[in-house]
């Protein structure tokens, strides 16, 4: 009875104390794994990678001209940055975004914009600046990572040249935003 009187004193105390922190959640995942239980640990390091993300600056991972696209981090990038056409696809890769909780699963909202520039005489002349998309999801493994893949028809608006697109990523739940210049040649 003494046993049980303890035990739940301590898990009334645990409850009042809040939420654990990413010490604490690291801590049990090292005690976790001095004991060889794997699933307890990895279960410890997601919920604190989970709660240092929400912290972390919003970061693009990868953002290159691609030849083609087919999920996360499975993409092929084009040899070179070089368009063989007027199609540019673009593979951008985004960390550290927010979600909104709607019932037993979790919203993202990403938006994807570029500043587009010709490189002359090693310069940068500014073109525009154009809205590339917005990816809205629902989910019930919020991982914190995920990808845009997008197409830009180029048209005649693009005469052969070396071209930047300053991409910028708004995470538009915490209003985090990340930018990273790509390169990409028309022939």
């Amino acid at each position: 009875m003494l046993a049980l009187i303890v035990v739940t004193a301590c898990a009334l105390a645990a409850l009042a104390a809040g939420p654990r922190g990413v010490p604490e959640l690291i801590a049990e995942a090292q005690a976790a794994w001095q004991k060889r239980d794997a699933a307890t640990t990895v279960a410890r390091l997601s919920a604190a990678l989970e709660q240092a993300r929400k912290l972390a600056p919003l970061r693009i991972r990868a953002a290159l001209a691609a030849e083609a696209i087919h999920g996360l981090g499975v993409y092929q990038p084009l040899p070179g940055g070089v368009l063989a056409g007027r199609r540019l696809q673009l593979y951008v890769e985004i960390e550290n975004f927010d979600v909104e909780p709607v019932g037993d699963h979790a919203r993202v909202r990403l938006e994807l914009s570029g500043l587009f520039s010709l490189e002359e005489a090693g310069k940068k002349k500014e073109l525009g600046k154009k809205t590339l998309g917005e990816q809205v999801y629902e989910t019930r493994a919020p991982l914190g990572v995920a990808y845009l893949g997008t197409d830009i028809d180029l048209g005649d608006d693009f005469a052969p040249g070396t071209y930047h697109v300053e991409l910028k990523v708004k995470d538009l739940v915490s209003s985090k935003v990340a930018s990273q210049d790509v390169v990409f040649v028309v022939r």
